[in-house]
């Protein structure tokens, strides 16, 4: 779906936003090209659906080749309720927010595809052990909004939070639409006007400068919570428009360091597809590993020194999937 959005422009305080580093991010790609090496990753790490009865949380990774705990999993948040399945993350503010002094990242948001609640994890406080802020009820955002199954979640210059949500609560594609959120994770409203709502929904991009936003297409929650069955397919119940060495499972999620140079990758996509189509991350679990960029050349190449194998956690194998860095990284930040 490729529909107009309206611009919102950062608050203003005075102060230009081409030169101002005083917001979150930066003020251009190249000048995050320039910022520092990462060296945390926070990684949601699922149980649901893999027959554990624990609940999801968020993994602090530490990706420093200098410290001490290198390659190895530092924290884990776990969420206060199981079932969740968490999913994709974003934050409540990035580089769309550069020239705004009183914008702040502090907080990842944490949409769960199947239990409907979106957590809020501060990051600030310490960030090599995270820590809850507070969670959205997906009960109260339903009765406001009439949607359920969030999925993606990208701030806005406004300060506000965009999530799309991927139906209602029956988990009927033509609930989907996107869920508005004020600074503080207060529900506002839905972001789009009635009846502009895609028919399928799924991921999300915007960027103001041009006045577009891209949306994908996944399929009905009661169907795709299921498992994949091709019968679904053809009873209408997906969509097929862009609104583009062994390793176990196959790469899903990838992020990419704010120089090029080393590109992560997580192999778990969904637990009910995972339990379908990669049956041994169940028992294995998902892992996490760095290809190395030649920026110069071309190609990648494994590193051999990270792999961050969620096969020997704590509760048992879990299934790991998004991936931010603490101060931002190329599928976060949007610049206006």
């Amino acid at each position: 779906m490729v529909t107009n959005t309206e611009v919102v422009a950062p608050a203003s305080n005075g102060v230009d936003g081409g030169c101002c580093k005083s917001g979150p991010g930066y003020a251009s790609p190249l000048a995050a090209m320039s910022g520092p090496s990462e060296k945390l990753i926070y990684v949601t790490a699922v149980y649901t659906g893999t027959g554990r009865e624990k609940p999801d949380y968020l993994a602090t990774v530490d990706v420093d080749p200098n410290s001490p705990t290198y390659s190895t999993v530092i924290h884990r948040l776990p969420m206060p309720f199981v079932g969740d399945e968490l999913h994709h993350s974003g934050w409540n503010s990035c580089s769309s927010c550069h020239g705004d002094a009183s914008a702040d990242r502090r907080y990842l948001v944490l949409p769960s595809l199947i239990s409907g609640r979106i957590y809020a994890i501060d990051t600030k406080a310490d960030p090599r052990a995270p820590s809850l802020y507070k969670y959205v009820d997906p009960k109260e955002i339903a009765e406001k909004t009439g949607l359920a199954y969030p999925h993606t979640a990208h701030c806005l210059a406004s300060g506000e939070i965009l999530v799309s949500c991927l139906g209602d609560e029956e988990g009927n594609a033509k609930g989907n639409g996107f869920l508005l959120l004020d600074s503080d994770f207060n529900i506002k409203n839905r972001w789009e006007k009635e009846g502009h709502s895609p028919l399928f929904g799924y991921d999300f991009w915007y960027q103001p400068r041009h006045k577009t936003m891209i949306s994908t297409s996944w399929g009905a929650p009661k169907a795709f919570t299921k498992g994949f069955d091709l019968q679904h397919v053809a009873d209408g119940l997906y969509g097929s428009h862009l609104h583009g060495k062994s390793l176990r499972g196959g790469p899903q999620m990838i992020q990419l360091s704010l120089d090029g140079k080393r590109l992560y990758a997580t192999n778990s996509l969904f637990s009910a597809w995972d339990r379908q189509f990669y049956p041994e991350l169940m028992d294995k679990g998902s892992h996490i590993i760095q290809l190395d960029v030649d920026t110069e050349k071309g190609g990648l190449s494994i590193n051999p020194d990270l792999f961050v194998d969620f096969g020997d956690e704590p509760d048992g194998p879990a299934l790991a999937h998004e991936m931010r860095y603490p101060g931002g990284d190329c599928t976060s930040d949007i610049w206006i």
